[in-house]
């Protein structure tokens, strides 16, 4: 594999390749998911233990909706990306690299401003609970 780039998702379209990157991407999204798992398990004994049983009782509604509404807030932007830059891959390659440069800083600029807001929300709520 002399001459190849050293990123797996820039490689070649060989069967090779093309099970690499398969491996590489279906790894990422795994640990992503169990980081994600790992950081819900933290978040809910952290609004346990700020909240206590009865506060956490009334605000874990709210707490659902919140994940269901992160969940929401991409507006399919990961399932846009995969698509034009598997579309792109072959044909323009610079596109799809552009594509997903811009999807990502969109994403990520959608998910820090959901959170922004997400923090003054529990800021307001954990503020009711200690009054």
């Amino acid at each position: 594999m002399s001459g190849k780039s050293s990123s797996v998702f820039k490689r070649g379209d060989s069967d090779e390749d093309k099970v690499g990157r398969f491996v590489a991407g279906s790894s990422a999204t795994m640990m992503a998911t169990v980081v994600s798992g790992m950081l819900s398990f933290v978040w809910t004994i952290l609004m346990q233990r700020l909240l206590g049983p009865g506060g956490y009782g009334i605000a874990k509604p709210f707490i659902d909706v919140f994940w269901i509404l992160s969940t929401a807030v991409s507006f399919g932007v990961p399932q846009a990306m995969a698509a034009f830059i598997s579309r792109d891959h072959q044909l323009a390659p610079a596109e799809a690299e552009l594509v997903m440069a811009e999807g990502t800083r969109l994403h990520f600029t959608l998910g820090v401003v959901f959170l922004a807001v997400a923090v003054v929300c529990l800021g307001i709520l954990v503020g009711e609970w200690i009054r």
